[in-house]
């Protein structure tokens, strides 16, 4: 599994867990969701592809079967602290995540000391 995906509040967050991207793996991640007969928002955090820059945070739409990434649908977000204190929390639990992501040694602790 290349991603993780859990709830914050009413959405569902897909978390990146190495350098590879969850975007790779749409198919797989709408399956999943078709699983859990979620319907919604769902917000991917590209931390270990993107690092932590202003897109780090994707939203699309979930509707049931698919997501929608089609231009001008899915789009880049400045997430809530709220969204942001959670997904810090997220990976100080997982640091191997961090271990295996884009970030340098250096902000890794950088990270980990700011969560």
């Amino acid at each position: 599994m290349q991603y993780v995906i859990h709830s914050f509040e009413d959405i569902v967050v897909v978390c990146s867990i190495s350098y590879i991207s969850p975007m790779s793996f749409i198919s797989s991640i709408e399956k999943d969701l078709q699983l859990k007969k979620y319907k919604g928002k769902v917000i991917f955090d590209l931390l270990c592809v993107n690092r932590d820059s202003s897109n780090r945070f994707y939203e699309a739409d979930f509707n049931g079967y698919n997501l929608d990434l089609s231009e001008g649908r899915g789009s880049v977000i400045q997430p809530s602290y709220q969204l942001v204190d959670y997904q810090f929390d997220f990976y100080k639990r997982h640091i191997e995540f961090l271990k295996n992501s884009t970030l340098s040694k250096r902000c890794q602790k950088r990270f980990l000391k700011v969560a």
